[in-house]
């Protein structure tokens, strides 16, 4: 049987119950307020998987979910390789490229050889600094750029392709 209260009604999987607030402001100072409580779609990046009262559910980092009233965690999508997103993320361009990587959301590739990137997003990968080489792919900090041995220099950029090869030249 049904209720004739809204605050007694018990919200479907992937609904949870909001709270509204509704004035009478046509009463001048004697206005009139009363709440209404109704079943709304959980939002894109929360889900909730039976019925009742709870609130919805979060999708952890690293996952999104992009529709509403989601009745399952298996509904929270993982981010692409090489990004990550912060909890209850509701589109997949909330995946950002991890450090070491740039790109887009979907199509996060390292950063050559010579680079690094010390930062989540889409920005580009920055050149080691001139006299210095990195031979690591995918490199997060500055501290994989290898300083030259002394009276030796290198470009910006620079890339040691092999363990033999020393990129440096002479002064």
């Amino acid at each position: 049987a049904g209720s004739e209260f809204s605050a007694e009604c018990i919200c479907n999987a992937g609904y949870s119950k909001e709270n509204t607030t509704f004035c009478n402001m046509t009463a001048g100072p004697n206005s009139t307020c009363w709440t209404e409580a109704s079943c709304q779609p959980c939002i894109p990046g929360s889900y909730k998987p039976a019925n009742g009262s709870v609130p919805c559910t979060s999708c952890a980092s690293g996952k999104y979910l992009a529709s509403f009233g989601a009745i399952s965690e298996a509904s929270c999508s993982e981010c692409p390789p090489n990004s990550n997103s912060h909890r209850g993320s509701g589109s997949i361009g909330d995946c950002l490229c991890d450090q070491g990587f740039t790109g887009i959301s979907t199509n996060c590739t390292a950063c050559a050889r010579g680079t690094f990137k010390a930062v989540n997003g889409s920005a580009h990968c920055t050149l080691c600094a001139r006299g210095t080489y990195s031979s690591t792919e995918g490199a997060a900090s500055a501290s994989s750029c290898q300083q030259c041995r002394q009276y030796s220099t290198s470009p910006e950029g620079t890339a040691q392709l092999t363990p033999s090869h020393m990129p440096c030249e002479c002064d």
